[in-house]
């Protein structure tokens, strides 16, 4: 999203957001979903239209603010409870009056228990990410996209075939992998029983989904990574015709194998013969495995989901 300058010494008033400002806010998002476009071709220009915008935005809650009876900013997220404030999509308009609106969001979250607050940005919008950083903002977790052409080569003696229901043992042997690895350093991931405890229920129920294509890589008969992909729908971060890698995952054990790269080789290529001509996938940015590898593979970022955590108690 690309945000305006400041305009000083011009009072900012804030309000909750209403019906009445859902023109207003989809004007502002159509315009910086555009400029987010020049600089990512792939990402289509549908949500450019004002038109396309508007029933997405009347589902959101938030603050807009408003100077000389005009609104300058929104800071809009979709409804939600428990310790994380929902990602922040709309976060639009001029810069001084983002932070305005952000401080009314937040003055209501923290007593409300909502310590972790998120905010989706575009890499294109360097001012905007430079505001929020000033609000102790950081990145927490990069979305990247790249085209489906010259897909990354299969490499030798890594066998990748679909998955399926009869997989579920496979697939829940590697299923803990990435949140084991994500609670170490630097990462440090808030994963907990609860994370662990569903990931039987939410195999075994996407690996009998038709929508969502499993794919096992092995070594000598041994199951050693797995993936999922699907088609995409174009949205915020999704272009027109795309697909998305929405878990990959490798044995540490197998790590350096050439696993990785057959699993991405294979479900890019199983893409481009869906008909998607593009794929996007989703890492945490303090994971230097992820960090790594999937730039490597062409993926470059489009947007960061930036986050703070507020301290649970003030200092003595």
């Amino acid at each position: 999203m690309v945000s305006v300058p400041y305009r000083a010494r011009v009072p900012i008033q804030t309000r909750s957001f209403a019906a009445e400002d859902v023109d207003a806010v989809a004007a502002l998002a159509a315009d910086s979903y555009l400029h987010a476009r020049a600089a990512e071709p792939l990402l289509g220009g549908r949500l450019g239209d004002p038109g396309q915008l508007r029933a997405r935005i009347a589902g959101l809650t938030g603050t807009v603010a408003v100077r000389e009876g005009e609104l300058a900013a929104a800071w809009l997220a979709a409804p939600s409870g428990g310790a994380q404030a929902a990602p922040a999509w709309g976060v639009v308009g001029e810069l001084d009056a983002i932070r305005a609106a952000y401080a009314v969001q937040a003055a209501g979250w923290v007593p409300a228990g909502a310590r972790t607050h998120t905010a989706m940005v575009n890499v294109a919008d360097v001012a905007l990410h430079d505001a929020l950083v000033d609000l102790g903002f950081g990145h927490e977790q990069a979305y990247a996209v790249r085209t489906l052409e010259d897909p990354t080569p299969a490499p030798d003696g890594v066998d990748v075939r679909p998955g399926t229901p009869a997989d579920l043992d496979a697939v829940l042997s590697l299923a803990p992998v990435i949140g084991r690895h994500q609670v170490q350093s630097p990462v440090f991931a808030r994963v907990g029983p609860s994370f662990f405890g569903q990931l039987e229920e939410s195999h075994r129920e996407e690996l009998a989904n038709p929508e969502a294509h499993y794919l096992l890589a092995s070594v000598d008969g041994e199951v050693l990574g797995a993936a999922i992909w699907y088609l995409g729908e174009e949205d915020w971060l999704v272009p027109p015709q795309s697909s998305e890698l929405a878990w990959a995952v490798v044995a540490e054990s197998a790590r350096g194998r050439g696993v990785g790269l057959a699993l991405t080789a294979a479900a890019m290529a199983a893409a481009t013969d869906a008909g998607a001509t593009s794929m996007v996938t989703d890492w945490r940015t303090t994971n230097l495995l992820s960090s790594r590898f999937w730039p490597g593979r062409g993926f470059r970022p489009i947007a960061h989901r930036m986050a703070r955590t507020i301290d649970p108690e003030p200092a003595d």
